[in-house]
């Protein structure tokens, strides 16, 4: 029996008026009295899942033709922002959290305590004479006692004189010798 004659073919030719052509469509598709098909639940999922996917697809602006518009109706004329200038770095400095002490001798206290008490830190805070720095800030060195203690005045405007027990490197960190060297 070929596709298009037997009984299945007759019922359902006889319901659209189709009686002398054969259905396009395969046996596993049902026609309605009206002309119209109806879909398997397969079929049905599968086409729901194509419109969804455009839907989505088209809200996204994944067409083609809407991104060509957009780029017509905006042109691009932002340009890449300037790089900021280069602020140069304070050397020799202080970071943040380093010591002053007025006088040497409180310097030489301070590290004292340090050596001998657990505690160190409590007992320090009492120092009258010391304190920390909040930022990092310039400074001149004058003069040095050993590698833990240096005099130094600072440049901001407190130009304020003291020792600390900061390591001050002889040589700047590379960062600072580049851009000493760029300016020369």
């Amino acid at each position: 029996m070929s596709p298009g004659e037997g009984p299945y073919y007759e019922r359902l030719s006889s319901y659209i008026g189709m009686r002398d052509y054969p259905l396009p469509w395969g046996a596993h598709h049902q026609a309605m009295p009206h002309g119209r098909v109806l879909l398997g639940a397969g079929s049905m999922a599968l086409l729901l899942l194509l419109v969804a996917t455009a839907s989505a697809h088209a809200q996204l602006g994944g067409g083609h033709g809407r991104r060509q518009r957009d780029q017509q109706q905006t042109p691009q004329t932002s340009q890449a922002p300037k790089p900021l200038p280069a602020r140069p770095e304070i050397w020799p400095r202080l970071e943040g959290g380093a010591l002053i002490c007025k006088s040497r001798d409180d310097l030489v206290r301070y590290q004292t305590q340090i050596a001998n008490s657990a505690s160190a830190t409590t007992t320090a805070g009492q120092a009258s004479d010391c304190h920390t720095i909040s930022k990092q800030t310039g400074i001149q060195i004058l003069d040095h006692d050993g590698p833990s203690r240096t005099q130094i005045v600072t440049t901001d405007e407190s130009k304020e004189t003291g020792w600390t027990n900061s390591y001050l490197p002889s040589t700047p960190p590379p960062s600072v010798a580049k851009s000493a060297g760029a300016g020369k």
